[in-house]
């Protein structure tokens, strides 16, 4: 117990998982790793009868042919939450397990999910407690899944703010609930404020289950995206039909998934040439999970169902968003020697009464509050040379209650310029 797993690279198993994780094992962390190319019939992590288990922060992604391996379309789901012992460790069912802030890609398997909850088919609940939260699952390959996420003999999941996004060619684009073996029927299943976005129109099953085997299955408040066809129904459940607060719109995501570069290790650098794991973690959510100010899942989450942040691990403003990140208003901004000029992208917060911007030089730190909402640029004067500013937009609520924040922004007081010749070769 209290154990953390922590910027590591697990990669290419020939036999086995990458990572277990069994046998009573509780309090235990994986943050920050990237994981990749598993054995035949197996996971990146078996998570197996065990409890309070957090995985944040994670790569899991498959690239056989990068590793001079097959491809052999025989891997199993990337994580797997089961309890396959039965009672002999003294606890039936894997407890209190949280799946947050991953990004899962690239799938190279059978047809299987990215996130398999339950699997081995026992008499009780193999799983329950678990919450599955701010993931990005990219679907950029042709290998078929069942679907991006299955429960099988579980109660008690929940899965929310999710984003599903990319061709994803599978017999049930969203989820796949069901029983198998000797499995209860699964109790509890709930699925808000997710976007599932297939920006090629080949979406073709929304869902794969039987609902004679799950009770309690909740589809509440989604963003449901076809790139212009139909929403199409399920055999379990149907967005039309069981999810009365759906939007259905396009997010507005970075569709070009054909330019994916892999978070491959080569020793010195990842391929993007990102230096660290964070690094190439927050490249990937910003190409891939960011939406632009004109998305219509801004402000448009139930906050009492969403996570108080979002993928990148940034507080959730006042109206969050759907899916797996919280929209920021763009701040940008220019300098001389004694001023900073600012511009900004729409804040799209409704109920928003006034803008601020704060500015810190050091220990001192001030505040511009009263701007009115409509603005976008502002200038500050009366600023002391060659010294950085890190500047903050903040929309305000009645009483200056921060409703929603940009990204830091860091500029030098300058009028010091680097320019570069421009050099060039005559031809004959």
């Amino acid at each position: 117990e209290d154990i953390v797993f922590r910027d590591n690279l697990f990669h290419d198993s020939y036999n086995d998982d990458l990572l277990k994780l069994h046998n009573g094992a509780r309090f235990v962390t994986v943050e920050g790793n990237v994981f990749y190319n598993q054995g035949a019939s197996e996971q990146h992590m078996d998570v197996n009868s065990v409890t309070d288990i957090t995985i944040q922060g994670n790569l899991f992604f498959n690239d056989f042919a990068g590793s001079g391996r097959v491809h052999a379309n025989d891997a199993k789901a990337f994580i797997v939450i089961k309890d396959s012992n039965e009672n002999a460790d003294g606890l039936e069912g894997s407890e209190r397990i949280t799946v947050r802030r991953n990004i899962f890609l690239n799938w190279e398997g059978g047809e299987e999910t990215f996130v398999q909850v339950g699997n081995d088919g026992k008499l009780y609940h193999e799983a329950e407690d678990v919450r599955v939260e701010n993931n990005l699952m990219i679907g950029n390959s042709l290998d078929p899944l069942f679907a991006a996420f299955g429960v099988r003999g579980a109660r008690n999941v929940t899965f929310a703010n999710n984003t599903v996004a990319g061709n994803l060619p599978a017999s049930g684009y969203a989820l796949w609930v069901s029983r198998t073996g000797l499995n209860p029927v699964n109790e509890n299943i709930f699925f808000y404020n997710n976007i599932w976005s297939d920006p090629t129109g080949t979406m073709e099953k929304f869902s794969r289950g039987d609902p004679a085997q799950t009770t309690n299955l909740v589809l509440d408040n989604n963003l449901y995206w076809n790139g212009g066809a139909a929403i199409p129904a399920g055999n379990l459940v149907s967005p039309l039909a069981h999810d009365a607060r759906r939007t259905v719109a396009d997010p507005l995501l970075n569709t070009d998934q054909a330019a994916v570069i892999l978070p491959r290790w080569n020793g010195a650098a990842f391929l993007s040439g990102s230096t660290t794991i964070r690094q190439e973690f927050e490249r990937l959510a910003n190409l891939y999970a960011a939406i632009p100010s004109a998305s219509q899942a801004i402000g448009t989450t139930d906050p009492a169902l969403a996570p108080p942040d979002d993928i990148l691990g940034r507080p959730r403003s006042a109206t969050p968003d759907l899916g797996a990140f919280e929209y920021r208003p763009a701040l940008a901004g220019s300098s001389d020697l004694t001023t900073i000029w600012l511009t900004w992208s729409d804040p799209r917060e409704p109920n928003a009464v006034s803008l601020a911007i704060t500015y810190t030089a050091g220990a001192a730190s001030t505040l511009v509050t009263g701007i009115l909402t409509t603005t976008r640029a502002y200038t500050l004067t009366g600023l002391s040379p060659y010294v950085f500013y890190t500047l903050t937009l903040t929309a305000r609520g009645g009483g200056g209650a921060i409703l929603a924040r940009s990204d830091p922004l860091t500029l030098m007081a300058t009028d010091r310029h680097l320019y570069l010749p421009l050099v060039s070769k005559k031809t004959p």
